[in-house]
């Protein structure tokens, strides 16, 4: 079961607000007419692929960007994605700072959706973790006492990591390690369309 952050509901309406729609806090769970805020992750990234010392963690070499991961579905099925920060203004919540649509956002869901077959581990967090030079995303599944991987997006790993598998983190950064870095490809973000809340157990 993938343990997504919760947002205080009144963080996710100034949020879809931003995005570019006052939310429809009523929208029934089957109305997938409308884009919706789903899955909301925090944001890692990774740039070092040493080997960890025994009982060193993965927190200690990736590195927190500031910024949430939002995903947004639309019939269905992720379609795009938003980043936001701490908002700065004197407001409690969140600030948009871009919507992307993206087929990682796709790739992103099915990684979600594989997690959630996985028997669930008491007390398991999950963040999304970002390694630029290999422009790979993961889910970074984690503990108190442990760390595990769930690859989302892997150009250019041929079958190393594969997908719908748990990779420990040692064999996640010695493929790492391994690999020549890519060039990366500048995702641009989308002009602002409407975005709803979905309601409260939904």
């Amino acid at each position: 079961m993938t343990t997504a952050l919760v947002l205080p509901a009144e963080h996710l309406a100034r949020l879809a607000t931003q995005i570019g729609h006052q939310p429809a806090l009523k929208l029934a769970p089957t109305d997938l007419g409308h884009r919706r805020l789903a899955e909301h992750f925090e944001l890692w990234t990774l740039f070092s692929f040493d080997p960890l010392a025994p009982g060193q963690r993965l927190e200690s070499i990736a590195m927190p960007t500031g910024l949430m991961h939002h995903q947004i579905r639309s019939r269905g099925r992720a379609v795009q994605y938003a980043l936001s920060a701490d908002a700065k203004d004197g407001h409690p919540g969140r600030a948009l700072q871009a919507v992307f649509t993206s087929p990682n956002a796709r790739r992103i869901e099915r990684a979600i959706q594989y997690v959630d077959e996985l028997p669930h581990v008491g007390g398991e967090r999950a963040r999304l973790l970002f390694i630029p030079s290999r422009q790979i995303y993961a889910l970074w599944l984690y503990t108190a006492k442990s760390d595990r991987i769930v690859i989302a997006s892997k150009p250019n790993m041929g079958r190393a990591l594969a997908y719908r598998a748990v990779h420990p983190v040692d064999t996640f950064l010695a493929s790492l390690a391994r690999r020549p870095p890519i060039r990366a490809r500048i995702e641009r973000p989308s002009p602002k369309q409407p975005v709803s809340v979905p309601p409260v157990g939904s």
